[in-house]
């Protein structure tokens, strides 16, 4: 049986930092399966360069979320995941991007990690950033989850993902 570990959080909150870091400590039995992958796959078939620049960013949710999860099913980026999580052959599974309450729910444990804002070169850009999300000025994968995941305290990469792990096992 798999542990499956979802990482959620906004842009920028460390989600894929903190996951390697936490494959480092898990070795072998552990990947890190973003929910995107499939989604990512399809986007570079059709010349996506793989940069999540501001185009690119606005690509894969026009993809994953007004394409796929409207015009196909809710589901179809939950159960490509699913699939291949089912196959996997290490015990650990991290989801480094899970972003809508039907990703949470296929997952063991949901830890929700804080804002960060290492980016913010100014109090202004600070202050945009926390605007933005209390507004609810972002697109719906950038919103959150619905459901209450676990909250992580703030702290270095190593101090969140030590604090994770802890709560795994």
């Amino acid at each position: 049986m798999h542990i499956r570990i979802a990482l959620t959080g906004p842009m920028g909150s460390g989600k894929t930092t903190i996951a390697n870091e936490m494959l480092k400590r898990y070795g072998d039995q552990a990947v890190i399966m973003p929910m995107a992958g499939p989604l990512k796959e399809f986007a570079k078939r059709m010349g996506w360069d793989g940069r999540k620049d501001k185009r690119g960013r606005r690509l894969l949710q026009l993809l994953g979320t007004e394409c796929g999860r409207k015009c196909i099913s809710e589901d179809v980026w939950v159960d490509k995941w699913d699939e291949t999580a089912n196959q996997a052959s290490q015990d650990v599974i991290i989801c480094d991007d899970c972003r809508f309450d039907n990703e949470a729910a296929v997952m063991n444990i949901v830890f929700e990690l804080p804002m960060r804002f290492d980016e913010c070169k100014t109090p202004w850009e600070r202050f945009k950033k926390k605007m933005r999300y209390a507004l609810g000025l972002v697109h719906k994968s950038e919103k959150g989850l619905t459901m209450p995941g676990i909250k992580v305290p703030a702290g270095s990469v190593e101090e969140m993902a030590t604090w994770i792990i802890s709560r795994v096992h």
